[in-house]
């Protein structure tokens, strides 16, 4: 009996629960963790300090005063634009194989060692099972519509009893499953393939959103509790399984703004605390079920191009603003400054700026930080820090740290105090 073996051979702790291993964090990435990687953490934070102290080093002997300083904060701010840049090109570059539910398999070879490691008795009838997905649509921020075909094949040794056809447990409703074929080989194999479509409800991770990566996976279950089967991968209906690429889907699929990265079969190992009421409960009943992974990496020149670049050039904006943050009477007298002028202009850039963000918030379906917030969180304290040195301006005498150079210390930290800020959250974020 499968229940029997679920309970029984199938049972047992220190396996990791589903949830535990479908919500990593998008950022882990390559063949290894990248995330907690002190080493390259270390490297990109050494190489930053090396560059800024390189660029001090390089200052012309003759600069001195105000003009020093200024080509000090510039240096800052390029290494910390440089190292962010680099960051973003490892992150890129990720492959994600992190991704994937589970153990991976990639042939029968793969799915017998798996197997016969979780205890799996040779006696299990095993029905080889696959899938070909046309098309998926990301419909809010954790559903995602699924379509394609769906196929097993029973050899004539297989009785009746195990039932033709698989479960999709993700799926939020009714799915439909229309029986497109039938056949049968001269050995007597019995083939049968479904047209399927499904709205399948995911925990997505968009913390590192615009640089995240998503699996879309199904989950499938052979329909009986109490017949002793298993589903493995039709390995022999598809070409040599690759490591990247996308195997098992339409080459015209249209996925919008998600680049697809690869495929692979799967299994996970799922403890339930139940046992479906065909046996007295005993202990968690455990079982690997089968999945198919579909993983795609997000476009980041849209998200770029919409929100980050609005970003920036609000954050030129208010720092342009402390160029006519001054004492110099005949400044004022042009530009008008007074402390309401400054709080009335920041206020407009902080309504903008939250409009914006706001939008942002949208992904955030658990409620988490994404990475670009940061950018609007960086801002906010940027807006907050303009409005007290305008204030601190109108006072009379104003501070003494404010009159040096008429205002300089203001600007000449905004940007390094900003990109260093990223810079940092970059580091502790993804590595």
């Amino acid at each position: 009996m499968r229940t029997a073996h679920r309970i029984g051979a199938f049972a047992g702790g220190g396996l990791p629960a589903a949830a535990s291993v479908l919500a990593r964090p998008a950022w882990r990435g390559g063949d290894r963790e990248v995330r907690g990687d002190a080493a390259l953490q270390a490297m990109l934070a050494a190489g930053a300090i090396g560059s800024f102290l390189v660029a001090v080093a390089l200052a012309p002997r003759r600069m001195g005063g105000v003009r020093l300083m200024w080509w000090v904060s510039w240096s800052l701010v390029a290494v910390c634009a440089l190292g962010m840049v680099v960051a973003w090109v490892v992150i890129n570059r990720d492959p994600g194989h992190h991704l994937t539910a589970g153990t991976a398999v990639r042939s029968d070879a793969d799915v017998g060692r798996y197997l016969s490691e979780q205890g799996l008795p040779a006696a299990t009838v095993r029905v080889p099972t696959g899938l070909f997905v046309q098309s998926i649509e990301f419909t809010n921020g954790n559903n995602v519509l699924v379509s394609g075909y769906v196929w097993q094949r029973f050899a004539a040794a297989v009785p009746r009893t195990v039932s033709r056809g698989v479960v999709l447990p993700e799926a939020g409703d009714a799915y439909a499953a229309t029986e497109v074929y039938r056949r049968t080989d001269a050995g007597g194999t019995e083939t049968i393939g479904w047209y399927i479509e499904a709205t399948l409800r995911q925990k997505f991770d968009y913390r590192a959103y615009p640089l995240d990566r998503q699996n879309v996976w199904l989950r499938l279950w052979q329909p009986d509790f109490d017949v002793d089967a298993v589903l493995v991968p039709d390995f022999s209906a598809y070409p040599p399984w690759l490591a990247r690429g996308m195997l098992g889907t339409d080459p015209e699929m249209v996925t919008g703004e998600w680049l697809p990265q690869y495929t692979t079969y799967s299994y996970l190992r799922h403890r339930y605390t139940t046992s479906f009421g065909l046996a007295r409960y005993t202990q968690p009943v455990s079982y690997p079920d089968m999945y198919f992974n579909m993983i795609f990496s997000r476009d980041y020149r849209g998200p770029t191009l919409a929100k980050l670049i609005p970003g920036v050039l609000i954050a030129l904006i208010v720092f342009s603003s402390l160029f006519i943050t001054t004492r110099d009477e005949r400044t004022m007298a042009v530009a008008g400054f007074n402390s309401f002028a400054v709080v009335a202009f920041t206020v407009t850039m902080l309504i903008a700026v939250v409009v914006d963000h706001n939008a942002v918030r949208e992904l955030a379906t658990d409620g988490s930080v994404l990475y670009l917030e940061y950018v609007y969180f960086a801002i906010y304290a940027m807006i907050l820090l303009v409005t007290v040195n305008g204030v601190l301006m109108a006072w009379d005498p104003p501070p003494r740290f404010l009159t040096w150079e008429d205002n300089a210390l203001p600007r000449l930290a905004y940007w390094p105090l900003m990109l260093g800020f990223l810079f940092a959250v970059t580091l502790v974020l993804f590595f």
